[in-house]
C-alpha cells in the first residue's frame, strides 16, 4: 500500500514539474512572439512616417538626393575594395615561415576587382552627371503626383504581407506534394521516377512562387501609372487621398488589365524559375552551366526592365501586353539611352532613401530598447539593443523600399507622359512642365522628345 502511493506521488510531482516547464516555455515563446509583432508594427509605423517626410524632402531636393546616392555608391565600394585589398596580404606568417593562403588571395583579388569597378563607375558617373537635373525633375513631378493621391501607396504598403502569406502557403503545398511522392522517405532511396516528379513539382512551384510575386508587384505598377496619368491629363479627378483616380486605376488593374499583368508576369516567372534551377546545377556541373546561367540572368533582367515600361503603358492607356511592348520599343527608339540613364539614377536614389529610412528606424528602435531595458531591468543589454536595431532596420528597408518603388514608377510614368502629352502637362501643371522642359533641353539639346499622342488615357 505504501509503495504504490509513493510512486503515484512521485509521478504526480514529475507531471507537475513537466507542466510547469511547458507553461514556462509557452510563456517565453508568447513573450518573444509578442515582442516580434510589436517590433514589426512599430517598424512599419515608423517607416510610413519617415516615408511621408522623405516625400516632402524629395519634392524639394531630388537633385541633391541623386548626387548623394551616386557619391555614396562610389565611396562605399571604394572603401570595401580598399579594405579587402589591404586586409588580405596574399600570404601569412606562421612560426617563421610564409605560406600561401587561398582565402587571402581570393579576398585580395576581389578587393582589386572592386577597385577596378569603382574606377569604371567613376568614369561612367562623369559622363551621366549632366543627366541628373532631368532625372531629378521626373522625381519631383512623380512625388507631386503621389502626394496629391497618397492612397496610391496603400496597395504597395500591404503587398509585402501578401507576398509573405502566399510564400507560407506555397511552401506548405510543396512540402506536402514532395512528401506525397516519397522524396522524404527515409526507409529506402527514392526512385528515379520520384526524383523526376520532385524536380518537375519544384519547377512548377518556383514558377507559381515567382508568378504570384510578380503579379502583386505589377498590379501596384499599373495602378500607380493609371493614377499619375489621370493626374497628368485630368488633375481634378486625382487630387485627394482616395480619389476616383486611385480607385478606378486599382479596379482596372485587377479586372480589365489583369490578363496583361498575368501574361507579362508569367514570362518573368518562368525565366526566374529556370535561373534558380541553373544556379543550383552550376555548383555541380561546372563552367558550361555557369555560362548558361549568366546568359539567362541577363535575359531575365532585360525582360524585367522592358516589363516595367510595358506596364506603365498598360496602366496609362489600357493597352494589352503586346501593344504596350511595341510602344516601349518606340519610346526607346525616340529617346535612346536617356530613358535608361534616368531610370537608373531614380532607382539608385530611391534605394538610398530607403536605406536612410531603415537606419533612422533602426536607431530609434535601438534607443527605445535601451531605455526599456534600463527602466525594467536596471541594466542595458547589448544583445537586445542589437536585435532591435537590425530587426527594425531590415523590416523598415523592406517596407520603405516597396513604398519608394511607387515613386520610381511615378517617375517612369512622367517620362512616358512627357513624351506623349506635353501640351496637357503645360496646361495643367505649368511650373512642373517648365522645369522638365528646361532640364531636358539643356541635357539633350539635339533630341526631339515629343512623340505625339498615341492614345487616350483611360
Amino acid at each position: 500500500m505504501f509503495a504504490p502511493s509513493v510512486v503515484r506521488n512521485y509521478a504526480s510531482g514529475l507531471n507537475s514539474d513537466y507542466n510547469q516547464a511547458a507553461s514556462y516555455q509557452n510563456a517565453i515563446f508568447a513573450e518573444i512572439m509578442s515582442m516580434v509583432a510589436f517590433c514589426i508594427f512599430c517598424s512599419a509605423a515608423l517607416s510610413l512616417a519617415f516615408t511621408v517626410g522623405a516625400l516632402c524632402f524629395l519634392q524639394k531636393h531630388a537633385e541633391r538626393v541623386i548626387k548623394v546616392s551616386v557619391i555614396f555608391t562610389i565611396v562605399w565600394f571604394f572603401g570595401l575594395g580598399l579594405l579587402l585589398a589591404l586586409a588580405s596580404s596574399g600570404h601569412s606568417y606562421y612560426y617563421g615561415y610564409y605560406y600561401d593562403n587561398d582565402f587571402d588571395n581570393m579576398m585580395h583579388m576581389i578587393g582589386i576587382f572592386f577597385l577596378i569597378v569603382v574606377a569604371i563607375y567613376v568614369c561612367y558617373a562623369v559622363s551621366f552627371w549632366k543627366d541628373i537635373p532631368f532625372a531629378a525633375s521626373t522625381i519631383t513631378t512623380g512625388v507631386t503626383a503621389c502626394r496629391a493621391n497618397l492612397g496610391v501607396f496603400s496597395f504597395a504598403f500591404v503587398s509585402p504581407m501578401l507576398n509573405f502569406i502566399t510564400v507560407i502557403l506555397q511552401c506548405m503545398s510543396i512540402l506536402t506534394l514532395l512528401s506525397w511522392v516519397g522524396i522524404f522517405d527515409k526507409i529506402e532511396e527514392p526512385s528515379d521516377t520520384a526524383k523526376f516528379v520532385a524536380y518537375l513539382v519544384t519547377f512548377f512551384w518556383l514558377v507559381s512562387l515567382y508568378w504570384t510575386s510578380e503579379v502583386i508587384k505589377n498590379i501596384s505598377t499599373v495602378t500607380v501609372s493609371g493614377v499619375v496619368g489621370t493626374w497628368w491629363y485630368s488633375p481634378v479627378e486625382a487630387s485627394s487621398f482616395c480619389s476616383s483616380a486611385v480607385m478606378d486605376s486599382f479596379k482596372r488593374a485587377i479586372t480589365y488589365s489583369f490578363g496583361s499583368i498575368c501574361f507579362g508576369s508569367l514570362v518573368v516567372a518562368i525565366l526566374s524559375a529556370i535561373n534558380s534551377l541553373l544556379r543550383r546545377a552550376q555548383r555541380r556541373c561546372g563552367l558550361l552551366y555557369c555560362v548558361i546561367a549568366c546568359i539567362m540572368q541577363c535575359i531575365e533582367n532585360l525582360i524585367k526592365y522592358l516589363n516595367k515600361w510595358a506596364f506603365v503603358y498598360v496602366g496609362l492607356y489600357g493597352y494589352d501586353y503586346k501593344t504596350a511592348g511595341k510602344n516601349v520599343m518606340g519610346l526607346f527608339n525616340d529617346r535612346g539611352w536617356s530613358t535608361v540613364i534616368s531610370h537608373s539614377l531614380v532607382q539608385k536614389a530611391m534605394f538610398t532613401v530607403a536605406l536612410c529610412i531603415g537606419l533612422m528606424t533602426g536607431l530609434v528602435a535601438a534607443v527605445a530598447a535601451s531605455m526599456l531595458e534600463l527602466i525594467y531591468d536596471g541594466a542595458e543589454s547589448t544583445a537586445v539593443t542589437g536585435f532591435a536595431f537590425f530587426a527594425a532596420f531590415f523590416i523598415s528597408v523592406s517596407i520603405s523600399n516597396t513604398l519608394m518603388s511607387v515613386v520610381s514608377t511615378a517617375s517612369d510614368t512622367t517620362i512616358v507622359c512627357f513624351a506623349e502629352g506635353p501640351t496637357e502637362f503645360e496646361q495643367n501643371h505649368p511650373l512642373l512642365h517648365a522645369k522638365m522642359q528646361e532640364t531636358f533641353s539643356s541635357t539633350y539639346p539635339d533630341v526631339n522628345f515629343v512623340r505625339g499622342t498615341t492614345g487616350e488615357v483611360v
